[in-house]
């Protein structure tokens, strides 16, 4: 009876052996495919991307043409810049808090410091005090978007009336800038922050 045991002991292992590599080829295989699907999942998200709608709803495309999403990158900068400097600079006394404040949804620090340079120079306070109204004029609006950050220049006049719509003075505005591209958000739908902000001419 003994002898028969011992004799079983080979097929045992044999028989632990092919088990064992049944499990360790299984494991490797899930392992794998758990690999696989994540990748497959992590790509899909990364080649998702954004179009802006005429009613400013941002619906999903696929980027799998990366020269069609670039087309239509374009004019989403350029109506980016567009609504930044019209929210900036298109202020009254009644209205300046609140345009600036989604203004400054759309730029970094170098917006944020020009608006507390111009508020602590009383631009703002000059803007109450003497009831005017300041109108923006846009030129021309040059994107490189050949590279990113992508590069911009803006060029326009700041028409300053009072209430009674005389006017008060037409000042020259060049500003250069840069724009970066971000997650989209409410307060943000094209996705781009503008930075390195500078005003040429004022």
């Amino acid at each position: 009876m003994e002898l028969d045991s011992l004799k079983n002991i080979p097929k045992t292992f044999t028989t632990i052996k092919i088990a064992l590599f049944t499990s360790f080829a299984l494991c490797v295989l899930i392992s794998f495919g758990s690999m696989l699907w994540s990748y497959r999942v992590s790509t899909k998200y990364i080649d998702t991307t954004y179009l802006l709608t005429n009613d400013g709803k941002a619906i999903l495309i696929n980027s799998i043409d990366k020269y069609q999403v670039d087309q239509t990158r374009k004019p989403e900068i350029i109506d980016h810049i567009k609504v930044f400097h019209k929210h900036f600079f298109e202020i009254d006394q009644f209205n300046y808090e609140q345009r600036i404040d989604k203004a400054l949804h759309l730029i970094g620090s170098s917006g944020k410091d020009l608006y507390l340079t111009r508020k602590h120079n009383g631009h703002y306070s000059d803007l109450l005090s003497n009831n005017f109204e300041h109108h923006l004029q846009i030129d021309s609006i040059k994107v490189d978007d050949s590279s990113h950050p992508y590069r911009g220049e803006f060029y326009g006049k700041v028409i300053v009336k009072r209430t009674d719509n005389q006017l008060e003075s037409v000042n020259n505005l060049y500003t250069s800038f840069r724009l970066q591209n971000i997650s989209r958000s409410e307060k943000n739908p094209h996705g781009l922050l503008i930075e390195n902000y500078m005003i040429k001419t004022y």
